[in-house]
C-alpha cells in the first residue's frame, strides 16, 4: 500500500515538472510575440503551479503521517509481543516450580544418635576377663587361701620348721604350674587359671619367707621376685592369656 502511493506521487511529481516546464515554453513563445496577452496568462499558470505544490506537499505530508503510523503500529506490536511472553513467563513460572518440588523426594528424617557405649562395650577384654570362667577363678583363689591357712596352721602347730615350710610352698606352687602345663591342650582356660594360681603360691611364700622368718636376704627375695615374674611373663606370653599378664604386672609392683 505505502509503495503504491509513493509511485503516485511520484509520477505526480514528473507530471508538475513536465507541466511546469511545457508551460514556460509556452510562455516564453507568447512573450515574444504579444506581452499584453500573455502576463495574465502567465499568473494564472502561476498560481495552478502553487496550487499543484501545495497539493503535492499535502500527499508527501500524508505520506509522512501514514509511514509514521505504521511504525507505531509495528512499534505497539512489538510491545504487546514482549508484554504477553512475560505474562506467559510469570504464569508458567510457579508451575515450574511446583513441578520442581513435586519431583525432588522429601529429605528422609535423620537417625537418632545412636546410644553411648557402656564400660564393658569399650573395653570388652575387660569383661572378657571379669566373666570368663569365673568359676574356675573362684576355685583356684580358694585353693590358694586353702593352702595358705594350712601352712599358718602347720606353723602355729610346729608340724614343720620354717624352711620345710617355705619348701612345701615352692613344691606346691610347681605343681599346679606343672598340672597346668599337662592340661594346656585339653584344657586351655582351667590350664591358665591354674598357672595363675601356681604364680600366686609362689609369690606369697617367698613374701612369707622374706618377711615372717628372714630366710632370704633383700637381695636374695627380690631376685627370687623378680625371677617369678619374668617366668610368669613367659607363661602369659606361652598361654596367650591376658589374666596371667596382669598378674605378671602385679606381682612385678609387689616386688
Amino acid at each position: 500500500m505505502l509503495s503504491s502511493k509513493l509511485e503516485k506521487q511520484q509520477e505526480l511529481l514528473e507530471k508538475f515538472n513536465y507541466t511546469a516546464g511545457e508551460k514556460d515554453s509556452t510562455i516564453a513563445t507568447k512573450q515574444k510575440t504579444s506581452p499584453e496577452t500573455v502576463i495574465p496568462d502567465i499568473i494564472q499558470q502561476r498560481q495552478e503551479a502553487l496550487e499543484q505544490k501545495r497539493k503535492l506537499e499535502e500527499a508527501e505530508k500524508l505520506r509522512q503521517e501514514e509511514i509514521n503510523r505504521q511504525a507505531e503500529a509495528i512499534r505497539k506490536a512489538e510491545e504487546e509481543k514482549r508484554r504477553f511472553a512475560a505474562m506467559n513467563h510469570a504464569a508458567t513460572q510457579p508451575i515450574l516450580m511446583a513441578e520442581a518440588k513435586a519431583i525432588v523426594p522429601p529429605r528422609p528424617p535423620s537417625p537418632p544418635p545412636p546410644p553411648k557405649p557402656g564400660f564393658f562395650d569399650r573395653n570388652p577384654d575387660m569383661e572378657k576377663f571379669i566373666g570368663e570362667n569365673l568359676a574356675n577363678k573362684i576355685g583356684i583363689a580358694i585353693l590358694v587361701l586353702g593352702i595358705g591357712f594350712f601352712v599358718k596352721y602347720a606353723i602355729d602347730q610346729d608340724w614343720i620348721n620354717e624352711i620345710g615350710r617355705v619348701f612345701i610352698g615352692i613344691i606346691c606352687g610347681g605343681i599346679l604350674i606343672g598340672i597346668a602345663h599337662r592340661l594346656r591342650k585339653t584344657f586351655t582356660a582351667f590350664s591358665s587359671v591354674l598357672v595363675g594360681g601356681g604364680i600366686a603360691v609362689l609369690y606369697f611364700t617367698i613374701a612369707i619367707a622374706f618377711h615372717e622368718y628372714q630366710i632370704f636376704s633383700q637381695t636374695q627375695a627380690f631376685l627370687l621376685m623378680a625371677g617369678i615374674t619374668a617366668f610368669s611373663v613367659l607363661l602369659s606370653l606361652g598361654y596367650n592369656k591376658q589374666e596371667l599378664a596382669v598378674l605378671s604386672i602385679l606381682g612385678g609392683f609387689g616386688t
